[in-house]
């Protein structure tokens, strides 16, 4: 019993040891993107899509080389989480947009073999001005409708320009949110999403021929 023991810990160590077989803690990471989040950032209702293309796309108004990676669906943003890993095994152009409620939508592209994935990106979160929203909730009758959560929200139509695929779903952004006092009055905050650069550049068009 002490003999197989001990051939087996000798086996073991030689694999350990041998040169073609280690694989290092750096080339176990490089393929993942690290999103890093400043922790005074609201994350519940953060939004990260991503992409990848088999190469560099130089015409910009034709990005539909685009495809999502993974599931067909963005991460969300999880409350008090302020980091996102992204495995980018297999890739060789990334895209990334993210969207946080008040803040301009930021993109991220760049090349795999170009980028040091040991440092994180730290999208800068540039707060766009804010306009204030004020109303009041009746029913048919003129009555007040209090303590109801009344939602704003867009959809970023846009992202179709950007990424070219005709036939996706668009992610819902989350914008404000308020309650109704007693007498069905609220105000929320709400960002002017119609001076993000990012809305600016991908506006919405749609046309048949």
């Amino acid at each position: 019993m002490y003999r197989f023991f001990t051939i087996i810990v000798c086996i073991t160590s030689l694999l350990v040891a041998t040169p073609g077989n280690h694989v290092s803690a750096d080339e176990v990471t490089k393929k993942i993107l690290t999103i890093q989040i400043p922790v005074e950032i609201d994350t519940e209702h953060l939004i990260i899509e991503k992409y990848a293309s088999r190469g560099h796309i130089n015409n910009k108004h034709k990005k539909n080389h685009f495809r999502p990676i993974g599931r067909k669906v963005p991460i969300r943003g999880e409350r008090g989480k302020f980091r996102y890993d992204i495995d980018l095994s297999n890739i060789e152009y990334f895209v990334a947009l993210l969207y946080c409620p008040g803040y301009r939508i930021e993109t991220l592209e760049f090349n795999i073999k170009d980028r040091d994935l040991s440092k994180p990106w730290v999208p800068p979160f540039k707060k766009l001005p804010i306009t204030s929203l004020n109303g009041r909730l009746v029913d048919s009758r003129n009555r007040p409708i209090k303590d109801v959560k009344l939602v704003l929200y867009y959809d970023l139509h846009e992202v179709v320009h950007f990424d070219g695929q005709m036939d996706r779903s668009v992610p819902r952004l989350y914008i404000a949110s308020a309650l109704t006092d007693d007498v069905g009055a609220f105000s929320m905050n709400v960002p002017t999403l119609l001076d993000d650069p990012f809305i600016i550049n991908n506006k919405w068009h749609f046309a048949m021929s």
